[in-house]
C-alpha cells in the first residue's frame, strides 16, 4: 500500500463592518495559495467565511489548513494519544 503525506495552511484576510459582519475576505497572494486552489474550493470557503461575525470589528487573519497523513503499511487507522484535546 502506498501513501501520502502533506499539509499546508492557506490564509485570508478577513475585514469586518461595523457590526462584526463580514466585508471583505482576500486570499494572501503566494505560493500556498496555489497549491490551496488544488485542494479547496476558495469561493465556496470565502461565501462561508462572509457569514461569519468576528467581534470586535476589525481586520483577522483566517487561515485554513488542510493535512493528510499516510497510514503506511497498514490499513488500521494511526492511534492518536493527544492529552488534552477533548471533543466539544
Amino acid at each position: 500500500m502506498k501513501g501520502a503525506e502533506f499539509a499546508f495552511t492557506s490564509s485570508y484576510w478577513v475585514t469586518t463592518d461595523a457590526e462584526g459582519k463580514n466585508a471583505k475576505v482576500t486570499p494572501w497572494v503566494g505560493e500556498s495559495q496555489k497549491l490551496a486552489a488544488r485542494f479547496i474550493d476558495q469561493d465556496n470557503f470565502m461565501t462561508c467565511v462572509k457569514k461569519w461575525i468576528l467581534e470586535p470589528s476589525s481586520k483577522f487573519i483566517v487561515q485554513f489548513c488542510v493535512t493528510t497523513t499516510s497510514l503506511g503499511s497498514s490499513s488500521e487507522p494511526p492511534q492518536r494519544h493527544e492529552e488534552g484535546v477533548k471533543a466539544l
